[in-house]
């Protein structure tokens, strides 16, 4: 394949034939069917960048081999970066979309066409379990959601029904002196407890953290002091 070098330039026909090429290399015993030297200018400016891209993202003697060729006539030795399919996918291919395009028209839809009739169930059968447990998935986040929602209803409809004293007097137009929330607020919090009802604390601007009452209990202490 030394005769097949691409580019930037490259066509899309000559890059589909490098792919056709490098597809029938891999279908054979060589699991380092790529030369870096045939494909790193389709996306690096320099072989340095390539080479040093690659050392840092992939592993050696998996994702691609060294072969050092000894120079002659006073050359420095070279060393040749041969690469996995998978590798020059992620390292090359996807960085590119049109490359991209390309390799999958020549690999990922060459080997669905190679499988078997079972072997193209078996992928049907792998494509549905994953949308049936996607919607199983969806399904019980949706109730989940619906559960929060309910539950943030309730808590809504019981508010309404709570009020602290100065929210009280102010929505029923009562007329109360000041000095006397404290002691409205304590006769509120006798009844509560002799009647086991729950007393909630919220934040308050001027007084602070302030105790949230039942209307019912509240109507009874006003009625009682007027």
């Amino acid at each position: 394949m030394s005769n097949l070098i691409l580019s930037k330039e490259s066509s899309e026909s000559e890059i589909k034939a490098y792919f056709n090429a490098v597809f029938e290399l891999s279908k054979s015993d060589n699991e380092f069917p790529i030369n870096l030297e045939e494909v790193w200018m389709l996306v690096y400016s320099g072989k340095n960048k390539a080479t040093r891209a690659l050392r840092d993202n992939f592993i050696e003697g998996v994702d691609f081999k060294t072969v050092t060729k000894n120079g002659q006539g006073g050359k420095f030795s070279t060393t040749d970066y041969y690469l996995t399919v998978s590798c020059m996918e992620f390292f090359i291919a996807r960085k590119v979309r049109p490359v991209f395009e390309v390799y999958r028209q020549v690999f990922h839809r060459t080997i669905r066409n190679q499988l078997s009739p079972i072997e193209m169930q078996l992928e049907m059968m792998k494509s549905m379990q994953l949308q049936l447990q996607e919607l199983i998935e969806t399904k019980a986040e949706i109730k989940q959601l619906k559960s929060e929602v309910e539950e943030i209803k309730q808590r809504t409809t019981t508010d309404l029904h709570q009020s602290t004293i100065v929210a009280f007097i102010t929505r029923n137009n009562i007329k109360l002196d000041v000095t006397k929330y404290g002691a409205m607020g304590r006769k509120a919090t006798s009844i509560c407890k002799k009647r086991g009802l729950e007393i909630t604390k919220i934040n308050d601007v001027r007084w602070g953290r302030v105790s949230v009452y039942p209307d019912s209990v509240l109507e009874e202490v006003f009625k009682i002091n007027n």
